[in-house]
């Protein structure tokens, strides 16, 4: 749930991830209205923040705001995570690839101990928390080929991906441990400074992500 924002750093940035989590797991529904003064008062803090906020998520492309209107939660259309996996086919085993040769010791140790977590959240049952994982995952790997721009995309699309298995509880315990073994192929191969097999980890690892949205949609429509 949001909560009044008391951390040490811009309201506006505070706003953008409590409401982006509240979007992602589904607190909000799509084609929900988002009026800034009710999230505002939810939040304890002003107007301009939140509007910021909004601009932001509405970029990335989880809210839609229209001149003269209340910001709406984006609508999620049943072929929109095909138009996501096909670009994250294209964008993420090309950025392993580029940076295996020069990934640093930093990073490594980083990524292993993302999969620690990701590890602890499956034994705890905690599925949210390793879908969180599972992203910053995937973005410690972006950040790492010091493209701005594809760091932006590749969030873009873990996100909108991801408001698809946070929707159900249910659904979130469908193939993690399976998605953390598939990471630590990734890893290995990078570990290995090979360029080749961390590529085609990654687009087994997409492939199967594929595999479970599907899963996950049949199981929907027979619930």
């Amino acid at each position: 749930m949001l909560r009044k924002l008391r951390q040490p750093d811009t309201l506006a940035n505070q706003a953008y991830r409590s409401i982006k989590k509240a979007i992602i797991q589904g607190e909000f529904s799509p084609q929900e209205q988002l009026a800034e003064e009710h999230i505002a008062s939810i939040l304890g803090i002003s107007r301009t923040p939140i509007r910021e906020a909004m601009n932001r998520l509405a970029y990335e492309g989880l809210l839609e705001i229209e001149k003269g209107k209340k910001a709406r939660v984006a609508a999620f259309t049943e072929h929109d995570h095909e138009n996501f996996l096909e670009l994250r086919q294209l964008l993420e085993p090309y950025n392993v690839w580029k940076i295996a040769a020069t990934i640093s010791s930093d990073v490594i140790r980083e990524l292993e101990h993302n999969l620690l977590e990701q590890l602890q959240a499956i034994q705890n049952k905690n599925f949210y928390l390793f879908i969180e994982k599972d992203m910053e995952f995937h973005l410690l790997l972006a950040k790492d080929s010091k493209n701005n721009k594809l760091v932006e995309f590749i969030e873009q699309l873990n996100t909108n991906l991801n408001r698809r298995f946070l929707i159900s509880s249910k659904i979130l315990e469908l193939g993690v441990y399976e998605a953390y073994t598939e990471h630590i192929a990734i890893l290995e191969a990078l570990k290995e400074r090979d360029g080749e097999a961390a590529k085609e980890s990654m687009i087994h690892h997409i492939k199967k992500i594929e595999e479970r949205i599907n899963l996950y949609q049949t199981k929907r429509e027979i619930e």
